[in-house]
């Protein structure tokens, strides 16, 4: 396999890498014997089935998602002092257990913004590498001994459970191959799972009901990032089924 794409067309966009005068796509055609295709019916499914394939197979004419990036997450401890702190990580896949990913700038907004909702010190978050007091007006004094330890972790609590609530699970409803299914993503505790197809007229009760016709995918940052501006560039209802 060289190349990994998506298309709504096939036709056309065999035909439109066929006839381009670009370098890349001249060389990518004259090593192409056999072209194999698999339907999914909606984009969202086919931009997560290409991560996918492009994550597996690694095709030299891919040059994008081909490097696995690591998560970035979360974690607390408290310190010997009895403070409870908020601290970025970075974690390796085969060592992830679950819970909120971000890349590295995406995980910096997210702390920025626990901060500045809990009043919280950048020092003890992660935000800031000072010896010293830290620079926000917000902190009300942790980092100078001028606030108790419990009032402030009690304001840390909070925000692990802000974090908590955005572990969310639920479907995508999309659009089937054909008329007569439908087709879905599952994401559990804020995990994408993978997707799969169901009769048009199947009634889903409980999300477990889901994973007989699931097809299983890693979660990654890219399919995440899929997910995530689907969600916010259509519009789409995520459905919650609460047992």
């Amino acid at each position: 396999m060289i190349y990994v794409g998506k298309a709504v067309n096939l036709r056309e966009r065999v035909r439109s890498h066929s006839t381009s005068k670009v370098a890349f796509e001249y060389n990518l055609m004259a090593q192409t014997v056999e072209v194999d295709y698999k339907e999914t019916g909606n984009e969202l499914i086919a931009l997560l089935l290409e991560s996918e394939e492009i994550a597996r197979l690694k095709p030299i004419y891919n040059t994008q998602q081909k490097d696995a990036l690591n998560p970035w997450v979360i974690t607390s401890k408290k310190d010997a002092k009895g403070i409870l702190r908020l601290r970025p990580e970075e974690k390796v896949w085969s060592d992830f257990s679950g819970g909120l990913i971000f890349n590295k700038a995406a995980l910096k907004i997210e702390l920025k913004k626990l901060q500045l909702l809990y009043n919280l010190c950048p020092r003890f978050i992660g935000l800031e590498r000072t010896s010293g007091s830290c620079s926000s007006p917000r902190c009300n004094g942790i980092c100078r001994a001028e606030e108790g330890k419990d009032i402030y972790n009690e304001r840390v609590q909070k925000a692990l459970l802000t974090l908590e609530a955005k572990k969310e699970s639920f479907y995508i409803d999309l659009k089937g191959r054909t008329p007569y299914e439908r087709s879905f993503v599952l994401v559990k505790e804020g995990i994408y799972l993978g997707y799969g197809f169901i009769p048009n007229d199947y009634q889903v009760t409980n999300l477990n009901e889901l994973e007989v016709y699931l097809q299983h995918q890693e979660h990654t940052y890219f399919t995440s990032r899929s997910i995530s501006q689907h969600l916010k560039k259509r519009g789409v209802q995520k459905v919650e089924i609460h047992v």
